[in-house]
């Protein structure tokens, strides 16, 4: 029988593997994008491109701005409050693949879940293939 100590190393080691597999790696001159929906915009100026938000966009930047000063790394905001999944999708070619980032933060999907919840809509095969 494993004690709960057991239990916890195997747990932590687990969670320290894995974030060691999955770090991002920044290198100098990388281009940073965060693109979603209102989690990511974060009361950005649209009219402003260099515009991170209010949020986990500029938090992010300024902690790896400050990390690495003489990287010269670029920091790109695309959320637009209220998008789907569908309309970054619509928005792809242009908010993400014309910046050619070397690393993409994508936070997208709770509009999809709580406007179907809010209208009792019924999930259907359909609807679950057009989310996926």
């Amino acid at each position: 029988m494993v004690s709960e100590m057991d239990k916890k190393e195997l747990i932590n080691k687990d969670i320290d593997s894995k974030k060691s597999r999955e770090q991002i790696k920044i290198e100098p001159y990388n281009r940073i994008l965060f693109i979603g929906d209102s989690i990511t915009d974060s009361s950005r100026d649209y009219g402003n491109s260099d515009d991170l938000g209010k949020g986990y966009a500029q938090l992010i930047a300024a902690y790896l701005l400050n990390k690495y000063p003489a990287y010269d790394l670029k920091f790109y905001n695309r959320g637009i409050n209220g998008n789907k999944v569908a309309d970054l999708k619509e928005r792809w070619e242009e908010d993400c693949l014309e910046l050619n980032p070397d690393v993409v933060s994508i936070l997208v999907g709770v509009n999809d879940v709580w406007h179907r919840m809010d209208a009792l809509e019924e999930q259907t095969e359909a609807t679950l293939a057009q989310f996926e």
